[in-house]
């Protein structure tokens, strides 16, 4: 009898990695090969391959590279919410003008409520969950140097 055959370790893979595969398998057109070079099964290629499209837009729309399941697991309403307050939150720093986290709860709420969600909330929680998934980070400005008075402002992360 042979002896049982050692299974391989789960690897979760970040979507730079993800888009690291599909490079590569557009390269070489081979999914054994794809798979060897990455430590990863055949079927793992064929399942990013699959969702091929969604990483690819998650990718060029600048999300958290670490984050890419974050979206299946939102419902469409919630959906609706967090793109309209990103679409808010863009064009409201294009004309810099400093935004605060309470204000962008102020308006994910109103989203919600025009939306008719009454049980969203928007969170200390849902607002770091959705600073992530956005890749935007806090800055401090001084508003007043005479009594160092700081203000946090959100900023769009560059990779």
């Amino acid at each position: 009898m042979a002896p049982p055959k050692e299974k391989r370790k789960r690897i979760d893979l970040t979507l730079e990695q993800k888009i690291d595969v599909i490079n590569d398998y557009d390269k070489n057109k081979s999914q054994r090969v794809t798979a060897e070079k990455h430590g990863i099964g055949k079927s793992t290629v064929g399942d990013i391959l699959k969702e091929r499209d969604q990483l690819l837009k998650l990718f060029a729309e600048n999300k958290s590279l670490s984050q890419c399941r974050i979206h299946r697991n939102l419902d469409q309403k919630l959906q609706e919410i967090d793109l309209l307050t990103w679409e808010w939150f863009t064009t409201v720093r294009s004309v810099n003008i400093p935004i605060s986290g309470p204000l962008i709860q102020e308006q994910a709420r109103y989203f919600a409520k025009e939306l008719s969600v009454d049980d969203f909330k928007a969170s200390n929680g849902w607002l770091e969950k959705w600073k992530s998934r956005h890749n935007v980070s806090v800055r401090y400005i001084i508003i007043d140097l005479y009594k160092a008075k700081f203000f946090h402002v959100y900023y769009i992360t560059n990779l």
